[in-house]
């Protein structure tokens, strides 16, 4: 009996041995499992923390801002709250609007020779500043021509011819009203080439009337005109140089910047030509400004209506003519 329970006690006792250590791995395990908690806490307390505090810098950087806008909403109260203030008297100050463009309309108006601003012209109807217009006894052209470029005569009639307003550019590149009267069966043909001239910026020194020249005959008057560089169309009288009746007479030919286009005619080796102060002009190579030429612009226009070109005549050269038959 002795001998079987010790052998019992000692069994026991052999079973506590594996106990203990299964206890300290047990609790090893449970403290590295706490650790782990307490730092990953601790990091997220941290990130908590830190973003508490950009929260915290944000919302100070709104409430600086708000304040300076509200400064500034104060200020442009008081501002509009005063005014311009003298005394007690608060003064507005006017808004001055973009003015519209004010386009002249009243061609009929113009006398020629006026100038006007690139401003004053509708771009968008320029066809506006281009009339035909008929002349009647008693009426303000009558009176200019009557007796002078114009007298009764038995090959045209005063109801034949037109009156013509229109714009062109002079030699300083301005916008200058121009005047020409033509036949009647013409008029609307003139208007369309000196539309078209002025819309590519063609330049004509001056367009008046003969009778602003007029010295008392029309030969010494077409003559006055020249000298003064002067473009014009009817007058009636004869052919330069000639009895016979000229174009001019009829309302059919017109005569452009005659100074730079001078008539040129030859006498055994000498030439002669007029206007007179157009002697520079003679020699047609030096390709001076404004000369007219096979492939000019006027010359391209009025060619394509119809027009001769005095240039291309044989026995003398009338750079400056242009007409067309009936």
């Amino acid at each position: 009996m002795t001998k079987n329970a010790g052998k019992t006690q000692n069994k026991k006792r052999s079973g506590h041995k594996w106990e203990v250590p299964a206890l300290l791995l047990l609790l090893f395990f449970l403290t590295a499992g706490c650790l782990r908690l307490f730092f990953v806490l601790s990091e997220e307390y941290a990130t908590a923390e830190k973003l508490q505090e950009e929260l915290q810098l944000l919302k100070q950087g709104g409430e600086a801002l708000q304040g300076k806008l509200d400064a500034i909403e104060s200020i442009s109260y008081e501002n509009s709250k005063t005014g311009n203030q003298t005394g007690n008297k608060t003064e507005e100050v006017p808004v001055t609007p973009t003015p519209l463009p004010v386009y002249r309309t009243d061609i009929e108006e113009l006398p020629a020779g006026t100038i006007l601003s690139e401003q004053e012209v509708d771009r968008g109807n320029t066809e506006q500043y281009f009339r035909c217009y008929e002349i009647a006894e008693g009426d303000e052209v009558y009176r200019r021509i009557n007796g002078k470029s114009y007298v009764k005569n038995k090959h045209i009639k005063l109801e034949e011819l037109r009156y013509i307003k229109v714009l062109h550019y002079n030699f300083d590149k301005e916008i200058q009203v121009g005047e020409l009267i033509v036949h009647a069966e013409l008029a609307e043909v003139f208007r369309d080439i000196f539309h078209m001239l002025f819309r590519n910026e063609y330049e004509i020194y001056s367009m008046f009337l003969v009778d602003d020249f007029w010295t008392g005959d029309g030969a010494t008057t077409d003559e006055a005109s020249m000298q003064a560089n002067n473009t014009s169309a009817f007058c009636y009288r004869t052919v330069t140089d000639s009895k016979s009746l000229s174009n001019h007479a009829l309302g059919r030919a017109i005569d452009i910047n005659p100074l730079q286009n001078p008539y040129v005619g030859h006498s055994g080796e000498e030439i002669y030509y007029y206007p007179e102060n157009a002697e520079a002009f003679t020699d047609r190579s030096l390709g001076e400004t404004h000369m007219i030429t096979n492939g000019d612009l006027c010359y391209r226009l009025f060619t394509d209506y119809g027009f001769t070109w005095g240039g291309n005549w044989n026995k003398i050269q009338d750079y400056q003519h242009f007409e067309k038959e009936k």
